[in-house]
């Protein structure tokens, strides 16, 4: 659920409520903030209902290199810095590669997706959900 939304000349945000989708009990907002308009910042903030261990899966390219609390991956020219803040004993673990492509909380779940472009159109569907991006203004 959409909680707010900023935009001006230094930025654009969003807050959303994932608790929905989160065992009973847990907390889960996530905060999405673009600075400058080429800094992509995400902060989560998660408070794990009783008996729940919480985890989170960062999927990427190409494998990420890990120091303490930083990941790194690079893809092209473009690199991704992960850094974990809270808690401060947390540890990041690399899983990947064969059978792992799709990993979550130790189960391979390849999604069944498919890509397909008409008119410029690009159709994404995931399972059963399927969304159409239109076409770039002024074509491809």
């Amino acid at each position: 659920m959409l909680l707010a939304t900023e935009a001006n000349d230094n930025l654009a945000r969003a807050l959303g409520d994932l608790s929905g989708s989160c065992p009973p009990g847990t907390k889960w907002t996530r905060e999405l903030v673009f600075l400058g308009y080429k800094y992509l910042v995400v902060v989560d903030r998660v408070k794990a209902g009783k008996d729940i261990q919480h985890r989170w899966t960062l999927h990427t390219t190409n494998e990420p290199k890990i120091d303490g609390p930083l990941a790194v991956a690079d893809n092209g020219p473009s690199r991704l810095f992960c850094k974990t803040l809270l808690p401060a004993a947390a540890k990041l673990t690399l899983v990947g590669g064969e059978g792992y492509e799709f990993d979550y909380n130790g189960e391979n779940r390849m999604p069944d997706c498919a890509l397909k472009q008409a008119g410029g159109k690009l159709i994404v569907t995931v399972d059963d959900l399927t969304h159409t991006f239109p076409a770039p203004s002024g074509g491809r």
